[in-house]
């Protein structure tokens, strides 16, 4: 059987503009309770310090530095026992530390005289801290993140709210893998897009999916290999007409040479006959000349000898006549004789001319210079041809491996896309399963961005004119006015509430704006939910037209119908 605990009353002292305040079952038994207020007059603070003392967490804590004498004190009826829960700020009484402020929580009941002890709560003694699990739900003093379109906060409360549903379901372990399967698919899409490798590229290049899939690979190093082969070949039929091309210039350089060995050879000897033609010349001319003179004397001496006698013999009388005539006649005869004087004839002609032309020959050879040897074009053709072949089929190989591995890599992706997809499919039928317990509420998983957010989405069942959502579409529950947001907000309390074996039938919306229409509306919700709700408002206010559950505050005080106004 679930037990309902109930507030009744508040106690509220030293923090920020709060002094002092003290709500009491006039104002608490009812179950929508408004609290009015300017801006800044200490709405929040008073509904941080209620959260304080209901839950114990730090709401004011971090806020400021809280003063002696804080106190934050609720009042509950549990059954038949009245509980004092709540947290304080107290000097310590004793020891080194004595005089020293520090923070602490507190459960406590009183008996009918008034004296406090420590609770028995389902069988064992209630502690502060094991109390307070029981009362609240995550969305308590949490609506904001029920409110909110910030995704980490909203996705952060639907995990506490149905952790054990979704536990039970294996999400956590599946949201895993969804990651692990967004990354490697966020991968091959990075890969895809830096290598064009969408089906869209593929088909601007001609090719389908069909042809893409009977592509093979080649063996471009096998090609490669192949290359080289040629051109080894290639460059030994260069080679080979290089190495001819040497041995017929250096052949055709010793062949020069031994011209000119040759030519130089004939050129000596021209030379040596030419000059023993030129000393046989001149011997023979210093012989004749020899002769000549000889002779030439040898007439000169018969000349004058026959002279001298002519000439003798005129003074002697020594010849007759006749003698003396033939003497004469003798004489000038061998006066007469002409004797050639020889002339230097030279070197023989056909020696000289010899000499010429072997003299020619040489420098004619010597004059050529270096021998011309035409080199022969070798032969590449058909080597050439096939070197070309091969670099083509080499580049169509690389071209159709390049897009055998883009279409690998499509394929990889699409894969992995299938993967996820198969998994989000998995997750969202498990949110589906979650029963939130409202009607027309369910958890969904938002696939949009690929953030894989989850949200709770309304349709508004419980009053379809009031949402203003006839259709019953889905929406998210941000997207929602205010004030439909804390019915939405109102009506998942009390479901979580009702999961409670004990449950504090509480419900917290701060600055909501609503008209008489709404209050109504959220009236009969409280009363048929059986959930109080305290909601705050920033409004022009007069107390003396307060509502009977309307609290008014105003400079850290409070205003409501039935209290006691005495100090």
């Amino acid at each position: 059987m679930k037990e309902t605990v109930k507030i009744i009353g508040l106690r509220l002292e030293n923090h920020n503009t709060i002094k002092s305040v003290v709500l009491t079952p006039d104002i608490l038994s009812k179950k929508l309770v408004l609290l009015t207020g300017n801006s800044g007059a200490g709405k929040s603070t008073l509904l941080d310090m209620m959260q304080e003392a209901i839950t114990g967490k730090s709401a004011v804590q971090d806020k400021t530095k809280l003063e002696n004498g804080y106190l934050s004190e609720i009042q509950l009826m549990d059954g038949d026992i009245k509980l004092y829960l709540g947290a304080r700020v107290r000097e310590v009484s004793r020891g080194e530390n004595k005089g020293t402020p520090i923070f602490e929580t507190f459960l406590y009941a009183k008996d009918d005289k008034g004296k406090e002890y420590t609770p028995i709560i389902n069988g064992e003694k209630a502690t502060a801290a094991s109390y307070r699990k029981m009362l609240t739900t995550d969305l308590t003093f949490n609506m904001e993140s029920l409110f909110t379109d910030n995704q980490t906060k909203h996705a952060a409360l639907i995990k506490k709210l149905f952790s054990e549903d979704l536990k039970k379901l294996g999400v956590d372990e599946l949201l895993k893998q969804l990651q692990q399967a967004k990354e490697l698919r966020d991968y091959y899409r990075n890969e895809c897009e830096a290598a064009g490798a969408f089906m869209v590229h593929f088909y601007e290049e001609g090719w389908t999916e069909k042809g893409l899939a009977t592509l093979q690979p080649v063996d471009v190093e096998k090609i490669n290999e192949s290359i080289t082969t040629a051109k080894i070949k290639r460059d030994r039929i260069i080679n080979n007409v290089e190495s001819e091309y040497e041995l017929r210039v250096e052949k055709a350089k010793t062949e020069k040479q031994k011209r000119i060995g040759e030519l130089y050879a004939s050129l000596t000897i021209a030379k040596d006959a030419y000059n023993k033609s030129e000393q046989k010349a001149a011997e023979d001319y210093r012989k004749a000349l020899d002769e000549y003179k000889k002779k030439e004397e040898s007439r000169l001496s018969i000349y004058n000898d026959l002279n001298s006698v002519i000439c003798n013999e005129f003074s002697n009388s020594f010849f007759d006549q006749k003698t003396i005539d033939a003497l004469i006649r003798l004489r000038d005869k061998v006066q007469k004789i002409e004797i050639q004087e020889p002339k230097a004839v030279g070197v023989d002609a056909a020696i000289a001319s010899n000499l010429e032309d072997a003299q020619k020959l040489y420098n004619e050879e010597l004059a050529t210079g270096e021998p011309t040897i035409e080199k022969g074009e070798a032969d590449t053709v058909k080597v050439d041809e096939e070197i070309a072949s091969l670099i083509k089929s080499k580049e169509e190989g690389e071209k159709i491996n390049k897009t055998l591995q883009r279409y690998n890599l499509w394929k990889e992706w699409t894969e992995a896309s299938l993967i996820y997809d198969t998994i989000t499919n998995k997750i969202k039928a498990l949110y589906a399963q979650v029963d939130t317990g409202v009607d027309g509420m369910k958890i969904v998983l938002d696939e949009k961005d690929d953030s894989n957010a989850i949200w709770l989405m309304y349709n508004g069942a419980y009053d379809r004119d009031f949402f203003k959502n006839k259709e019953g579409e889905y929406r998210y529950i941000y997207r929602y006015s205010s004030f439909q947001r804390a019915i939405i907000g109102t009506i998942l309390q009390a479901a979580r509430l009702n999961l409670n074996n004990k449950g504090l039938r509480l419900a917290i919306i701060d600055d909501v704006a609503f008209n008489s229409e709404g209050l109504a509306v959220l009236s009969k919700i409280c009363e048929d939910l059986n959930v109080q709700l305290i909601t705050s408002r920033t409004v022009d206010y007069d107390k003396k037209a307060m509502a009977e559950n309307e609290i008014i505050i105003e400079g850290g005080e409070v205003f409501f119908v039935g209290k006691d106004n005495e100090k």
